[in-house]
Formats: C-alpha cells, structure tokens, sequence
C-alpha cells in the first residue's frame, strides 16, 4: 500500500486507492487511511475531498457512510462542504449529513459543521438530515443547541415532521425535553395520521403523560398507508 500519493492535476480529485480507503472499515483502514492523509497533508485541498470521484460520491460522502470522518482533516469539514448534495440514481440530493445521519456517524463531525440551515436541506424524496436521523435512531448525535421547533416541524414529502417520523420509529425519547410540547404532537401528516398516533405501537414511548392526556380519544392506528410504507 503505497504512502505517497500522486495527486491530479489539476488536483479535482482525491486517487482511486484513498477513495476505496475511505469505504472501509477496520483498524487497519484507519491506521492506513491516516497514515496517508498525514504524509500527504501539504498536497491536500478542498477539492481532494468535495469532488465526487467514486461513482457519483465525494470523499466526505464515502466517510459519511463508512464512518471515517474523523480522520478528514477538520478544516475540510465546514458546514457548506457537509451540504453538498449528491446526484446519484437512487441517493440523489443527500448530503454529507443525510449520510452520517443515516449510518451513525453525525458524532464524527465538529459542533462547527452542523447548522439548522444544513439540517434542514432535503433531498429528492423530501427529507431533510433530521428526518434521516429521526428514523434511524441517531437524533441523540445533533447538538442540542442546533435544534428548534422550526427545523424539527420541518415536513417531509408525506408531510411528516421530524415528530411523526421519531414517533413512528420509536425514537421520540431521543428529542430534547424542551420540545416535547403539546403544539408539536397534534399535527397530522398526510395521512392523517398525528404524532400520537404514529406513536402507538411503540406503546406512546417518549410521549409525556401530560400531552397523552390531551389525546383521550386518539384511536388512529398506523397503516401500510401512513409512515408503515415510507420506510
């Protein structure tokens, strides 16, 4: 495995043996993928890492999926490079943070590169990061100081909050406290379907009482028409 890389030029793209490094696991990818980027640390640009190069995906995007963005050099890892969409067939509009959302790496980035405005980027199906997040079971890594009731109200293509998703998912309890107010759970998505309801067969959990009691009457069963199909 080689430590010297021989970089582009114009440098529009990191080489094909770093890129495959960036989609593997392991200590032993580590060891090696970090041994290269220190060796190389003078060549490195931006564009080394925002480029795609690997079937439509960038650097960033490879060590979003795989977990390996803590080894990217943190100056690369701003929060408009974590925008960056992706114009794959089937992940088209994703983003860095649609990716470390969805596999569990969004603890891997600096509280810096995480904003409400990347948060809130949606992809092609409709879905911003933290819808990704929510359904996942990763909402946990957000900084809380990023989240607010506007970024989480955020609909979805279904016209599923952020909420309705968690809820659906079992994950409700993985949101702040502060936003656990009554106002955020009587919303329907498209379906019809509130929080409470898509809440239901995780037995309401994260739900407080208080809010449950507002909902005497809420019978509405999640079915293969509401968030059931949109997994």
């Amino acid at each position: 495995m080689p430590t010297h890389l021989t970089l582009a030029t114009p440098a529009t793209a990191l080489p094909g043996d770093l890129c495959e490094l960036f989609r593997g696991t392991g200590e032993r990818i580590k060891s090696i993928l970090l041994k290269l980027l220190e060796t190389n640390a003078q060549s490195l640009n931006e564009s080394h890492f925002t480029c795609p190069t690997y079937l439509g995906f960038s650097a960033l995007h490879l060590a979003a999926e795989h977990g390996n963005l803590d080894l990217v050099p943190k100056e690369f890892l701003t929060a408009a490079n974590l925008s960056k969409p992706l114009n794959t067939k089937f992940q088209k509009g994703k983003t860095v943070l649609h990716l470390a959302a969805q596999h569990g790496h969004l603890d891997q980035i600096p509280a810096a590169g995480i904003t409400a405005e990347n948060l809130s980027l949606k992809c092609e199906r409709g879905e911003t990061a933290l819808h990704v997040a929510a359904r996942y079971g990763h909402l946990d890594q957000i900084p809380a100081a990023v989240l607010s009731n506007k970024i989480l109200n955020e609909t979805g293509a279904d016209g599923g909050t952020v909420f309705h998703v968690a809820a659906f998912e079992g994950h409700l309890d993985q949101i702040p406290k502060p936003f656990l107010i009554l106002s955020n759970f009587g919303k329907r998505e498209q379906s019809g379907m509130t929080v409470v309801a898509c809440a239901r067969h995780h037995d309401f959990k994260g739900i407080p009482k208080e809010i449950l009691d507002e909902f005497p009457d809420e019978t509405e069963v999640p079915t293969a028409g509401g968030y059931a199909g949109y997994r």
